[in-house]
């Protein structure tokens, strides 16, 4: 898989513009055409010769397009392509291809591999069986994961992050520079974008209030497909630099408290958990590639989760996290309006313990509110339907997050105009 992330990385500039996925990787030294035609490619794949060699050449079944020289890239059919001689020296041959297998690694029949939308929508039985369910949020309770900062801050940053004191903090931007969204890069000044990667169509945050009329929501939904080409050339594109906010709301139930205890049950539970954490993490590997950009060009990242998600303690994220300081915004959904809007209990409050990865933000001052236990009604479990309303967030919460933001660009505002002011005339 690192490997692949590293393909991925290196033709991402060529690749941009297109729409050629896949899902697999052949690397050979010296191939021909009886180890090409083997692969199992349903349509189209993309041939990189890399290394010392000389003589030889690579086509398509017409011969009106060959490669024969390092660096070359070809895309072609498999069952299509000939090689017309060996020649020398030691060529690799890196082929990105589609195999047209399930998730459980069954062909598929149809002409088609399944998009993320319907896959998902293939296990939303699995949500019941894997809902969260919570009591009052107790800071000594050893199954809360507290996350890399506490124990890892003093070696890996030096003091207190600026955000987390409402300090301004100047960012540097990158000469790097990327297309951005026709209708905000060429509106009035004073805009920036807040683009959701995986969010619900109907989520609060999305609304647009009279706090946030500077504000253009880019929403990357499940139909849109964030692993898709066209998914993450929107996410780059609205993020231009430190005004703009990537919001990663990857799904949770794959990690959820219940799954060590559902994926006892084995057999077809297991195997839709397995399915559910595979696809998280297929979305993490291509969040990350949209966040090395937002890295770059100093923009704003959130990255939201139950705290009580095995996920967080994944060295895949606990490495991420802690290379770019991230600081955190814990809160529960009980002290900010979540209530149950179905079932016999409906109207007690949903104890749902939120956590949201920030950096180059100041959420963490904003959103920090922890269950005080003094509601006039019990709390009632996190489950069915209820589950689902959870992942559009509350009003109040949707507000404070667009607070946080606005605030965020105004302080970085203040900042450059007392830069300019302040700078020496030469």
């Amino acid at each position: 898989m690192d490997f692949a992330i590293a393909i991925t990385y290196a033709l991402q500039p060529h690749l941009h513009n297109t729409d050629f996925i896949w899902d697999s990787v052949f690397v050979g030294l010296d191939v021909g055409e009886k180890h090409l035609r083997k692969l199992p490619c349903k349509g189209y794949a993309l041939m990189l010769l890399l290394g010392e060699f000389s003589d030889i050449t690579f086509s398509t079944g017409n011969c009106s397009s060959s490669i024969s020289l390092p660096g070359d890239m070809l895309m072609f059919r498999p069952s299509e392509v000939k090689c017309t001689n060996f020649g020398s020296g030691g060529c690799f041959a890196i082929v990105l291809y589609e195999s047209g297998t399930r998730d459980d690694h069954r062909p598929i029949d149809t002409l088609r591999q399944k998009s993320l939308a319907e896959r998902w929508r293939e296990n939303e039985d699995l949500e019941e069986l894997m809902t969260v369910d919570c009591g009052p949020y107790d800071p000594n309770d050893p199954a809360y994961f507290k996350g890399p900062l506490p124990h890892l801050q003093a070696e890996y940053t030096k003091g207190p992050s600026p955000y987390s004191q409402r300090l301004p903090v100047f960012e540097i931007t990158s000469d790097v520079c990327y297309p951005s969204v026709p209708s905000v890069a060429n509106g009035r000044g004073g805009h920036y974008n807040l683009v959701q990667a995986c969010c619900e169509k109907s989520n609060h945050l999305h609304k647009r209030p009279k706090i946030n009329k500077e504000c253009h929501f880019i929403d990357i939904t499940i139909d849109d497909d964030f692993t898709t080409p066209k998914g993450r050339k929107m996410a780059i594109d609205g993020l231009r630099g430190p005004s703009d906010t990537i919001f990663f709301t990857g799904p949770c139930t794959g990690g959820s408290k219940w799954t060590q205890y559902n994926a006892k049950r084995g057999g077809k539970t297991l195997a839709k958990i397995e399915r559910r954490r595979e696809v998280f993490w297929t979305l993490w590997d291509y969040f990350h590639i949209v966040a090395k950009h937002a890295v770059r060009v100093g923009a704003r990242i959130l990255i939201e989760l139950p705290r009580g998600c095995s996920y967080w303690h994944d060295p895949r994220m606990i490495e991420f996290l802690v290379k770019h300081g991230f600081n955190y915004a814990d809160f529960d959904g009980c002290m900010y309006g979540l209530v149950a809007r179905h079932g016999p209990e409906m109207g007690h409050p949903i104890n749902k313990p939120w956590r949201i990865a920030c950096l180059n933000s100041s959420l963490g001052s904003f959103l920090d509110r922890l269950c005080n236990k003094g509601h006039d009604l019990p709390h009632t479990r996190c489950g069915g339907q209820n589950t689902i309303e959870t992942q559009a967030y509350t009003p109040r919460i949707a507000d404070i997050i667009r607070r946080s933001l606005r605030n965020d660009v105004r302080a970085l505002k203040h900042v450059n105009g007392s830069q300019s002011t302040c700078s020496p005339r030469l």
